[in-house]
C-alpha cells in the first residue's frame, strides 16, 4: 500500500493547487496538450499503466521522464515505449527516462510501479515530456524597450578576465567551460536583476533569460549531466548543467563577488523535486574540508536553491517576477503575483522571463594571499531540463585584489619599459578594475629605483586620485637630461595593495644618451661602368632612425648606376628628432691588364727559364697563366706592376685571367713560346807547322742555344773562355 507522511501531504497539497497542470486523463490514457515541452500531473491509478501521448510531430526526437517525487518515494516507475508507436532510441533507467523518435502524432508509454495502493487513494506525481529537438521561441526586445535585459555569447576566457573579473586583474589561468547549459554576458540589468551588466550563466539557453515575462514555463534543453560538486546539493538527476572552472591567485582576503540567482521554477514548483540548483566551490589552502560552496544563505552552510529561498521560505532575499495573466497566478494560484504593472518598460516583469530571482547575494571566501585557488561555478536543472534557471554574475565584481593596476607608458606606448635622457614622453597609467566609476578612487603606491627624484626625474606623489566618473587617468612625468653618463637607471612603482602576486610592481629604465654616429659605406664596382649599392651603419642614437639620401631615397640603403668614383649623402635622424650626416662612396675601378713580354726564352735542360709580365692595375693581382691552353694554379697576392714567371716546361705560355684587389677581372695579352735548348759544336782544328811554333789554331762553330756561350777547354794547355784558340 502507499502511504502519506507529512512532506508527502505537504506536495500532495501542491500538486492539487497545481491541477490546472493536470492531463487529460481517462482510463490509462493521458492526453499532452498542444506544446513542445510540458510537465503533467498523472494519477497512479494501476501498478501498469500506459501513457497515450498526443500532438507529437512526426520525426522529432522527444524525451519522456518521471522525476523524483516525494509522494512516490521509491514508488518511482520503470518507464518503456510501447512499439511500433514510435522508435525507441534509448533508456536511462537511473533517470526514469526514455528517449524515442516519433513515428507520428501519437506515442504509448507504459509506467510500472513497484509499490501498490489502495485505488480509493492512488498517489500523484509529475512526468515531464520534451522535444529535444524542437526550435524554441525567445522574446525579442524592440529596440523601443531599450531597459530590456539583453544576451550575448561569450567565451568562458573573456567572461572571466574581462567581465568577472574586469580589467584582468591579478592571476587566472586554467579558465574551462563545460556543459549542455550556456554562458555569456547580460546588459541592462540594474532595473531588474540589480546589475547593469556582468556574465549569465543558464541552465538552457541564455537567450531565455529577456522579458517580458510572458511564460510560466520557459527554457528547453535536457542533455544530462552529473557533476559530482552539483549532484551533492541536489535531489534528483541534473540536467542541462553550465560549468566554468578556473585557477586564481588572490593578492588580498577575504574574496568575494555578487550574484543573483534566477528561476523559472519558481514559485509553483517549490518545494517540489524540480529543485534547480547551483553552487561557487573554491579548493585550495585554508579552506575547510578541502573544498567548500560559497553560494550559501547569509551566516549558514545552506545552499541556494529554489527550496532555500522562495516567497515562502527565506522571503526577504526573495523578489516576485510573475505578472497576473500567467497560469501560476490565476486565481487560487500558489505564486505571489504582480499587479498589473504600468509604464509596460519599468518593471521587472516586462524585461526579465523568469518568474522569481533573489536579491542580490555577496559570496565571501577567507583565502591565503599569493596562494592559489580552485573555483568552479555551475548551474543546472534538477529532475528534468525543461525550465531553465540562470544566475547573474555582477561585472567586476570578484574581488580578490588591488582596485587599480599601474603602467609606464613611453611615447604613449605600454608594452615599452625603457626611456632615454631628453627623448620621448613618460606618463604613469592607473587603471580602475571593476570599482564603481561613481565614487574617486585614490590610489597609493611606493616610489624607489636607482634614479633619483628632482636629478633624473620630476617629482611622483604617493597616492594618485582617479576620479569619479573615469576609469583611468595618466600622469607625466619628466625624464630630465643630465648630460652625465651614468648608466641605467629605474624608478620603481609597487602599489601598495597590488591586483598581482606575479607583477605588483612596474619598472622604468632611464638609459643615457649617446651621440649618432654613423658609419657609411665606401665601396668598389669594377669598371668601365656599373651598378652599386651603399648603406649607412648606426650607432648611438635612439632607434628608430630615418634616412634621407641626396638622391631622394628614405631606405637605409642607396643603389645607383655610376662610370666614375661617386658621393652620396644621407642625413640619419633619430627618434629623438637629432641628425646627423654621413657620406658614402662609390669608386670605379679600371680593368686589370696583364702582358707577357715576348721573345720566348729556350729553356736548358735541367734548368728553369724566365718569362716577363706586365701588370696593370691595383695590386696585389691574383694572376692564371696557361700553358699551351690549360690553366695552371693561380698565383696570389703580386704586388707591383711587373712579375717575373718561372717556367721549367717548353711550351705555348699565355695569360689566362688576372684579377685585381677589389676582385674585378681584367683582360690578358701577348704569348711567348718556351723551347728546349739543344746544342751542336763542331771545329776545325789546325796543327802548328813545327813543334816550336805556334801557329796552331782551332775554329768551333755552334749551332742551337742561346748565346752568349761559355766554353771550356781541357788539355796541357791552360785555355781561356775563347771560341777560337790558337
Amino acid at each position: 500500500m502507499f502511504h502519506f507522511t507529512l512532506r508527502n501531504l505537504f506536495v500532495f497539497v501542491l500538486l492539487i493547487t497545481l491541477s490546472g497542470k493536470i492531463a487529460a486523463q481517462t482510463g490509462d490514457g493521458l492526453v499532452v496538450l498542444d506544446v513542445d515541452k510540458s510537465r503533467h500531473v498523472v494519477t497512479a491509478y494501476d501498478q501498469d499503466q500506459t501513457i497515450d501521448l498526443f500532438h507529437l510531430k512526426k520525426g522529432e526526437t522527444y524525451s519522456f521522464i518521471v522525476p523524483p517525487d516525494n509522494v512516490l518515494g521509491s514508488c518511482i516507475p520503470d518507464v518503456s515505449l510501447f512499439e511500433p508507436s514510435a522508435e525507441l532510441l534509448s533508456v536511462d533507467v537511473a533517470r526514469h527516462m526514455i528517449t524515442f523518435r516519433a513515428k507520428s502524432s501519437i506515442a504509448q508509454v507504459k509506467l510500472h510501479y513497484p509499490c501498490s495502493w489502495s485505488p480509493d487513494d492512488p498517489p500523484r506525481h509529475y512526468v515531464s515530456i520534451s522535444c529535444v529537438g524542437c526550435a524554441i521561441k525567445y522574446n525579442e526586445p524592440s529596440q523601443a524597450d531599450m531597459a530590456v535585459l539583453t544576451v550575448e555569447n561569450a567565451g568562458a576566457e573573456e567572461l572571466i578576465r574581462e567581465v568577472f573579473i574586469g580589467g584582468n586583474c591579478f592571476d587566472v589561468t586554467n579558465v574551462t567551460f563545460s556543459g549542455a547549459g550556456e554562458i555569456g554576458k547580460f546588459f541592462n540589468g540594474l532595473t531588474n536583476i540589480g546589475f547593469e551588466t556582468g556574465m549569465i550563466m543558464c541552465s538552457g539557453s541564455i537567450n531565455v533569460a529577456p522579458g517580458p515575462n510572458n511564460s510560466d514555463s520557459a527554457g528547453g534543453g535536457g542533455s544530462g549531466g552529473g557533476d559530482p560538486d552539483l549532484a551533492g546539493i541536489a535531489v534528483g538527476p541534473l540536467f542541462d548543467e553550465a560549468i566554468v572552472e578556473f585557477d586564481f591567485t588572490p593578492t588580498q582576503t577575504p574574496l568575494t563577488f555578487r550574484y543573483a540567482f534566477a528561476s523559472e521554477e519558481y514559485c509553483e514548483y517549490v518545494q517540489s523535486s524540480f529543485n534547480d540548483v547551483f553552487g561557487f566551490f573554491i579548493s585550495g589552502p585554508g579552506i575547510p574540508g578541502g573544498i567548500q560552496n560559497l553560494a550559501v544563505l547569509p551566516s549558514t552552510n545552506t545552499p541556494i536553491t529554489i527550496n532555500t529561498i522562495n516567497h515562502v521560505t527565506n522571503p526577504g532575499f526573495y523578489t516576485a517576477n510573475t505578472p497576473l495573466g500567467l497560469d501560476n497566478c490565476e486565481t487560487g494560484g500558489v505564486c505571489n503575483c504582480l499587479p498589473p504593472q504600468t509604464p509596460a518598460n519599468g518593471p521587472a516583469s516586462q524585461e526579465l522571463q523568469y518568474d522569481g530571482f533573489t536579491k542580490q547575494m555577496i559570496a565571501v571566501a577567507n583565502v591565503i594571499p599569493c596562494s592559489t585557488y580552485h573555483i568552479k561555478l555551475g548551474i543546472a536543472d534538477v529532475s528534468d531540463g525543461l525550465y531553465d534557471s540562470a544566475v547573474f554574475l555582477k561585472a567586476g565584481s570578484f574581488d580578490g585584489g588591488g582596485a587599480a593596476s599601474i603602467d609606464w607608458l613611453v611615447d604613449g606606448q605600454p608594452d615599452i619599459d625603457e626611456v632615454v635622457e631628453g627623448c620621448g614622453t613618460v606618463e604613469l597609467l592607473i587603471d580602475r578594475l571593476g570599482t564603481n566609476l561613481s565614487q574617486p578612487l585614490p590610489v597609493s603606491f611606493t616610489v624607489t629605483g636607482t634614479a633619483t627624484t628632482g636629478v633624473d626625474y620630476s617629482p611622483i606623489p604617493f597616492t594618485i586620485v582617479i576620479p569619479a566618473g573615469l576609469d583611468q587617468v595618466y600622469f607625466p612625468v619628466n625624464i630630465i637630461n643630465d648630460l652625465i653618463d651614468e648608466g641605467a637607471e629605474t624608478i620603481v612603482i609597487t602599489l601598495n595593495n597590488p591586483c598581482s602576486c606575479l607583477m605588483p610592481e612596474e619598472t622604468l629604465t632611464i638609459l643615457d644618451y649617446h651621440p649618432l654616429a654613423p658609419l657609411a659605406d665606401t665601396i668598389t664596382i669594377c669598371g668601365p661602368a656599373g651598378v652599386g649599392t651603399v648603406g649607412v651603419t648606426v650607432e648611438g642614437g635612439v632607434e628608430p632612425y630615418t634616412y634621407l639620401w641626396n638622391t631622394g631615397s628614405s631606405d637605409p640603403e642607396v643603389s645607383a648606376f655610376v662610370s666614375s668614383s661617386t658621393n652620396f649623402t644621407v642625413t640619419i635622424t633619430d627618434a629623438c628628432g637629432k641628425t646627423k650626416t654621413a657620406i658614402a662612396r662609390i669608386k670605379v675601378s679600371p680593368t686589370p691588364v696583364a702582358q707577357i713580354i715576348p721573345p720566348g726564352p729556350q729553356l736548358c735542360p735541367g734548368q728553369t727559364a724566365e718569362i716577363p709580365v706586365n701588370l696593370l692595375g691595383k695590386a696585389p693581382f691574383e694572376l692564371t697563366v696557361s700553358l699551351n691552353g690549360d690553366p695552371l694554379d693561380p698565383i696570389p697576392n703580386i704586388n707591383g706592376n711587373s712579375y717575373t714567371l718561372i717556367v721549367d716546361q717548353p711550351g705555348l705560355y699565355q695569360i689566362f685571367s688576372v684579377i685585381d684587389s677589389f676582385g674585378c677581372p681584367g683582360a690578358g695579352a701577348g704569348a711567348v713560346l718556351v723551347t728546349e735548348s739543344t746544342l751542336d759544336l763542331t771545329g776545325v782544328v789546325t796543327n802548328a807547322t813545327c813543334s816550336n811554333m805556334n801557329n796552331g789554331s782551332i775554329n768551333t762553330t755552334v749551332v742551337g742555344g742561346q748565346g752568349p756561350y761559355n766554353y771550356t777547354w781541357s788539355g796541357p794547355t791552360n785555355i781561356s773562355n775563347i771560341p777560337d784558340p790558337v
